[in-house]
């Protein structure tokens, strides 16, 4: 919210929007702006060495399409862009669809792993964390589908998939946690628990979760 409020006088009504952020919610923000906004997601992996040094940490797929859905040529160039620059990218029609499944495998991995401090391997050779994640996994899928959210691959074996080629990394919650700074755990726990709100459903799961992370925030920001 605060990067479109400071870029603002820099859109105009020819003027594209590319969001590529973890969780749910921020294109709809960036639809405050104007109608022309592209969601994205990608599957590479990546770590923060110090700050200007990122390591690149496993190879992935990034998905971009116009939001909630649709078909666009200026999609299409955007991909051509990154596919030259030898970032492989797809175009989706269902770029809904993505940005939802990729929230529920991160609404599992990313606050387990930070709140246990381990790598992503960890909770996959661990058959009791292995067992809540899919748990946490579940409970978002049944919040998606009363919202009409259709998903392109099975959510269950994307998270298993996911933990096995991100098996060495530290994942991006814990990352932000161990350098003070403020998560994504809103768009994400916490996004999933305003949507079953709304709708008149529960997600105890994710909301204890939100709760545990924004407490380990507060408590790493006042160190």
């Amino acid at each position: 919210a605060h990067a479109l409020s400071c870029a603002k006088h820099c859109i105009g009504k020819k003027t594209w929007i590319l969001s590529i952020q973890n969780g749910l919610g921020n294109e709809d923000l960036a639809l405050n702006y104007t109608k022309n906004v592209l969601g994205g997601i990608t599957t590479n992996g990546a770590m923060l060495e110090e700050w200007g040094v990122v390591r690149w940490a496993g190879k992935g797929i990034t998905r971009i399409g116009v939001y909630p859905r649709g078909k666009n040529e200026f999609a299409e160039k955007v991909a051509r862009v990154f596919n030259d620059a030898g970032i492989e990218t797809q175009v989706s029609e269902n770029i809904m669809g993505w940005k939802w499944l990729k929230a529920l495998v991160n609404s599992a991995i990313n606050p387990i792993g930070a709140l246990l401090e381990v790598k992503n391997g960890f909770l996959l050779e661990n058959e009791y964390l292995r067992a809540i994640l899919m748990e946490i996994v579940k409970e978002g899928c049944r919040v998606a589908t009363q919202w009409g959210i259709e998903f392109e691959e099975h959510p269950l074996e994307v998270l298993i998939d996911t933990l096995e080629r991100t098996k060495d990394n530290y994942n991006s919650m814990l990352q932000d946690l161990r350098r003070g700074k403020r998560t994504e755990v809103d768009y994400i726990n916490g996004k999933i628990v305003e949507y079953a709100e709304n709708i008149g459903l529960s997600a105890p799961m994710n909301n204890l979760l939100w709760s545990l992370i924004k407490a380990k925030e507060h408590l790493t920001q006042s160190k």
